[in-house]
């Protein structure tokens, strides 16, 4: 099932696709660089290309524990070696292997000059102080040859890449102390709301502890950059204007919760309006209609619902892809593949939907199953659920065992 076609959302909201092209137009990268002892480096953005100075390995290596012997050895039909020394990893045999001798050789050991050919110990004889191999040996069995991982001037990382743990290990392989990246970006958020409280509050009636402030705080952390939480705003403009003044000029990127939407008590829409530049508000979306995009002095800022699931969700779908961008990461786009649907969803089309699911395993098929509580309220169904359901704005039902698109945001099924 294909993404939403524009033409079939409701009037008067604005398609997801579009949404992504004006806010993907509006992010401008970072340029700031710092250079940081790799150990720091862990999920930051490199911003220079890496060119291997060597070849990995460096030498020829034996990639399995056995025997070190010259190959027209044995095309010249000789029978049996003797054994003349020893090559452990990083204490290399440092004779003169004649032709009739092998050496033992471990994983990773340097091959001297006069061979060429590993037999793994399992297939080696030995008798009479004599070591025998098998007719089936090859010309350069179990050999590593000089650049068969990485070869020398050959770009490894190109700027961009975000720094996991795999690329920290090549990056120490190539013997790197430090590298350059991107500075982290900060991003400042704030919830708004009378209702709202702090966790060591008493709750009066019609009060709520504040949880989006907790789920953006670990969804920037997760994301890679430094969260600026600037607490709780309360529902007047003035106080909000004063909030995103301040946020514009101390941080990369705003993001606030609530007040997003048309109610008596609602600002963000009229407060961004009068103080920054409106990009586009309420969107062809579910959960997350609401959502207001724009900026304030130059400062990209996001305006998402006060809903728990609809903060996730708008998240999940458009802020994240605008922080990597900004943060200097490369153009990449998050992973969606289809997979059947265990139950059938009847719906009313005109917004792209995005259903909490859960993908699982059914005879070593991956297969998603729709959770029941679909509430934009129901946090609780986040940790239930895997990933996202993504239902086309035009489509009306979904049919048990029908292919459908999802977004997974856990990395466990």
């Amino acid at each position: 099932m294909n993404p939403s076609q524009d033409n079939c959302v409701t009037p008067g909201l604005l398609a997801i696709s579009e949404a992504e092209s004006r806010i993907q137009a509006a992010i401008q990268p970072i340029r700031d660089k710092q250079v940081l002892p790799l150990k720091h480096c862990l999920n930051r953005i490199l911003s220079e290309n890496i060119v291997a100075g060597f070849n990995i390995p460096r030498e020829r290596h034996s990639s399995m524990d056995g025997y070190a012997l010259a190959f027209t050895d044995l095309q010249n039909n000789i029978q049996a070696f003797r054994l003349a020394g020893t090559s452990w990893a990083g204490k290399p045999y440092t004779g003169t292997v004649q032709s009739g001798e092998c050496i033992r050789i471990f994983t990773g050991a340097v091959l001297p000059d006069t061979t060429d050919t590993v037999v793994i110990q399992e297939q080696v004889t030995e008798s009479e102080g004599l070591i025998r191999f098998p007719g089936t040996t090859e010309l350069g069995d179990n050999v590593r040859l000089p650049g068969d991982n990485v070869k020398q001037g050959s770009v490894v990382l190109e700027t961009g890449s975000q720094l996991s743990p795999a690329e920290i290990g090549l990056l120490a392989s190539l013997g790197k102390v430090s590298v350059q990246v991107y500075r982290q970006l900060r991003v400042a958020f704030f919830s708004t709301g009378d209702e709202l409280r702090g966790l060591t509050d008493e709750l009066q009636s019609g009060q709520l502890y504040d949880s989006n402030r907790y789920s953006l705080h670990a969804l920037l952390e997760q994301t890679g950059v430094i969260p600026v939480d600037m607490g709780v705003v309360p529902d007047n403009p003035n106080q909000l204007s004063e909030t995103l003044i301040t946020a514009a000029k101390n941080s990369d990127l705003i993001i606030s919760t609530g007040g997003a939407s048309v109610g008596d008590a609602d600002f963000v829409q009229p407060v961004i309006e009068k103080i920054g530049q409106l990009q586009f508000w309420k969107l062809a979306i579910k959960p997350g209609k609401p959502l207001v995009f724009g900026e304030i002095q130059g400062t990209p800022f996001f305006g998402l619902p006060g809903n728990p699931v609809s903060v996730m969700v708008t998240f999940l779908v458009l802020v994240r892809q605008a922080l990597y961008k900004q943060m200097g990461k490369r153009t990449c786009q998050p992973l969606q593949f289809e997979v059947p649907i265990t139950h059938t969803i009847q719906r009313k089309p005109g917004r792209q939907e995005y259903q909490r699911g859960l993908l699982t395993l059914d005879d070593n098929r991956l297969q998603v199953t729709p959770l029941k509580s679909q509430g934009s309220h129901i946090l609780y169904s986040m940790i239930s659920a895997n990933c996202f359901i993504i239902i086309p704005a035009e489509c009306h039902t979904i049919s048990e065992g029908q292919s459908v698109f999802v977004l997974p945001f856990k990395s466990e099924i």
